[in-house]
């Protein structure tokens, strides 16, 4: 008999290896797929923010093909729907924009590099999730453009909880800042893909903007470890200068 059963638990046991392997080969470490299924989870059950993903510079959709496989392992593990996750995709669809500062100044960036369209792009990622669904959203244009008040306006109801930024540029990425900073709530996850393009540079490219925000006094960016995975040291969190949820703590304190 125990021969018998242990016959009858070696499918089970390969399936199970199988499974494992699959999972550390697509959810290495320190991958960005680990750190968007990590900061899913974190989100998830700290209540506030979440289910709302901004993504500034989709390109290729690599970064946002990572975010989806993670995002349906999350729902799968949480008995979740990934349909009310909300997606907001922001790109010019046209490639990079001319250099606008000195800080933008990499000698392997030019203008209409990284063009990808919007029809492509749309028929990639409908290979991954049923656009039909309605929580996907593009948005076209060059930021200075397409980052408009009114949509800022119509958007604040709708916060981000994970933030990608992929622009290279630093007038790119003060830009995406200057617009969406007044409406990100505190606890906000950032990733920035092109942090360390000029080697920690504290005056040229991603990281130029981040520290500008950071003396700004609208908040502050942090470098975020608190999930056992850092993406590269590319993931800060946001925490507005009047973090907005100290009434609630006060009020919890009275209890």
């Amino acid at each position: 008999m125990p021969g018998a059963g242990g016959s009858l638990m070696r499918p089970l046991i390969r399936q199970r290896a199988k499974l494992d392997a699959l999972f550390r080969k697509q959810f290495r470490a320190n991958s960005l797929a680990t750190w968007f299924l990590r900061a899913l989870h974190a989100q998830h059950y700290a209540g506030r923010p979440q289910r709302q993903y901004y993504e500034f510079g989709v390109g290729r959709g690599r970064t946002l093909m990572r975010y989806l496989k993670a995002l349906k392992l999350h729902c799968e593990l949480e008995n979740l729907d990934p349909y009310d996750h909300s997606i907001f995709l922001f790109d010019s669809f046209e490639g990079l924009p001319p250099k606008a500062s000195p800080r933008d100044d990499h000698p392997g960036w030019r203008a209409g590099m990284l063009r990808h369209s919007l029809e492509e792009t749309q028929a990639k990622l409908a290979r991954h999730i049923d656009l039909n669904r309605g929580n996907v959203r593009f948005v076209k244009g060059f930021f200075r453009a397409s980052l408009t008040p009114a949509l800022a306006s119509e958007l604040t109801s709708r916060p981000p909880s994970i933030v990608t930024i992929d622009v290279d540029y630093y007038s790119s990425t003060k830009t995406v800042l200057d617009w969406l900073l007044p409406f990100t709530p505190s606890g906000c996850l950032f990733y920035f893909d092109d942090l360390w393009s000029f080697h920690g540079h504290p005056e040229m490219g991603e990281l130029a903007a981040i520290n500008e925000v950071n003396r700004s006094g609208i908040g502050h960016f942090t470098p975020y470890t608190e999930l056992g995975c850092t993406a590269g040291g590319k993931v800060f969190v946001f925490a507005r200068r009047e973090y907005e949820y100290s009434e609630v703590t006060k009020s919890r304190g009275n209890l």
